[in-house]
């Protein structure tokens, strides 16, 4: 029988960010096979006012035990880079001592470098890494070494960590996952869009996330500026730019994008932060959906984005940039493939998409069904055992 897990992240929980969806789904999916699962995080500033579980609609309940930490990145403006590094490390001696009185039979499953110092007071640990080996990481690898097995979300990372000397076997390659049951509604475009309040007969080309992510651009003001063309050179079939999930502020600096852009008002819809559900609402709304991420070290590498798989089961037409990471997963039979950073071949992307992506959707659809949650977590469960 697998050893009950705790889940540990230095992160908000819940939060209006794509890592609380994650790590509900990751604690949900443990839970669901059968394992006593609890979450630990750090009690922080600026949490969403909700219960947590009711927050992401878990069906299979887990225990969320928040740590008191003293939330040092609120003195962001203050101590700039540094409180994120006065945070861990407030909040990491606080977990310390936390786990010093609990049972080692607890397996710890962390996504933190620091995490791994659970092993020097004899925790097994796994470790799981979203972003490959950069100058921060390299100066922890004696650390992560400490853990017992390592989970990289796609193999890019992994083969980063074999380079760097550790054992290829230790490893599993788990990209995240979906849930279907979102994109299971028989609801169809015209009954959904009236629901959401969007333009019936218009063609409408989605984004769902932030502008930016760690401070860095996803490629959404290249994908205003190709709608802005497309739109134009295209205004007989009525185009329609909707993008969910913007965080406080952004949306104003993207209507102002907008204008200088020759928009008009009409012509899109910027929505903030909406429940994971209904965010899943807005994706089948949609004629196709964008991800052109910028061609940087990080995104070549660094990625296996939710929304990727949320695409893939949204029933639309994807329009993705030619990255590696990318490529673990899309290809010319699931998506439509574009240079990244080249506003031609967005819009041609765009074009190609709504003209003939029932194919590609089909495709999509039946590889979605390989990564779900569930299917994720017994690999990883599996693997551990």
């Amino acid at each position: 029988m697998q050893k009950p897990i705790t889940v540990l992240c230095n992160t908000r929980f819940p939060s209006t960010a794509a890592h609380g969806v994650y790590l509900a789904r990751l604690c949900e999916s443990f839970a669901a096979e059968g394992v006593s699962v609890e979450l630990v995080v750090p009690k922080r500033g600026r949490e969403v006012k909700a219960e947590p579980l009711s927050f992401y609609g878990v069906k299979t309940p887990f225990r969320v035990r928040k740590i008191w930490s003293f939330d040092f990145i609120l003195l962001g403006p203050i101590l700039r880079k540094s409180a994120y590094w006065f945070q861990a490390a407030n909040f990491y001696l606080f977990a310390l001592v936390y786990f010093l009185f609990r049972s080692r039979r607890r397996l710890v499953y962390t996504m933190d470098n620091l995490g791994c110092l659970l092993t020097f007071i004899g925790y097994r640990v796994v470790f799981e890494a979203h972003v490959g080996i950069g100058p921060y990481r390299q100066k922890m690898l004696r650390l992560i070494r400490r853990a017992e097995r390592l989970v990289a979300v796609n193999s890019l990372i992994k083969d980063e960590f074999v380079k760097a000397g550790f054992p290829a076997e230790k490893i599993l390659v788990a990209p995240n996952g979906v849930d279907l049951a979102l994109f299971s509604g028989g609801e169809t475009k015209q009954e959904l869009r009236r629901k959401l309040s969007l333009p019936e007969q218009a063609q409408i080309v989605g984004y769902v996330g932030r502008f930016r992510t760690m401070g860095m651009e996803k490629g959404v003001e290249e994908l205003v500026r190709s709608f802005a063309a497309f739109a134009s050179a295209n205004a007989a079939g009525n185009p329609h730019l909707l993008i969910v999930g913007l965080a406080e502020g952004d949306g104003t600096a993207l209507e102002k994008l907008l204008k200088d852009c020759g928009v008009a008002p009409e012509k899109f819809t910027l929505i903030g932060f909406v429940p994971h559900k209904e965010a899943a609402l807005y994706m089948r709304a949609a004629d196709c959906l964008i991800m052109n991420y910028p061609d940087t070290p990080y995104y070549r590498v660094s990625m296996s984005p939710m929304k990727m798989f949320e695409y893939m089961a949204s029933g639309n037409p994807i329009v993705a940039s030619d990255l590696p990471s990318i490529r673990e997963v899309l290809n010319e039979r699931n998506a439509v493939i574009v240079k990244p950073d080249n506003r031609g071949a967005l819009i041609l992307g765009v074009v190609r998409a709504l003209s003939e992506g029932a194919a590609l959707v089909r495709q999509a659809r039946r590889d979605a069904e390989n990564f779900t949650w569930q299917n994720r977590a017994r690999k990883i469960l599996q693997f551990l055992s």
